[in-house]
């Protein structure tokens, strides 16, 4: 199974609405995820492995407690129970103009 249908799988169990890369998807909250970096390691001039590295994003429209959040830790347990490695979450406010809202953006990296 690749990282991609890991992380698909795991996030899939959590009854959010879920797309990869950009959706049309508008409804908060919601999970998103997308490839950010695919480090191949050579050998010989050869692909060996490969690392890929996804961020896996939950947008909302209420802030969130990075340190004491329980849907952003669920988020991480399921990921980490897939056997996937994760960072810490971290958070940046955005406003949707096309919705007139404020949205809160948190986003971990999964390798």
């Amino acid at each position: 199974m690749t990282t991609k249908e890991k992380i698909y799988e795991a996030l899939s169990k959590l009854n959010l609405p879920l797309a990869y890369a950009d959706s049309d998807i508008n409804d908060l909250p919601r999970l998103n995820f997308v490839l950010i970096y695919n480090p191949t390691l050579k050998l010989s001039n050869k692909r060996h492995t490969r690392h890929p590295i996804y961020q896996v994003d939950y947008f909302t429209n209420h802030p969130q407690d990075v340190e004491d959040s329980m849907i952003l830790d669920q988020v991480l347990e399921a990921l980490e129970k897939a056997g996937l490695s994760v960072t810490e979450f971290r958070e940046a406010n955005v406003v949707d103009e096309d919705f007139n809202r404020a949205c809160y953006h948190y986003w971990t990296e999964v390798y």
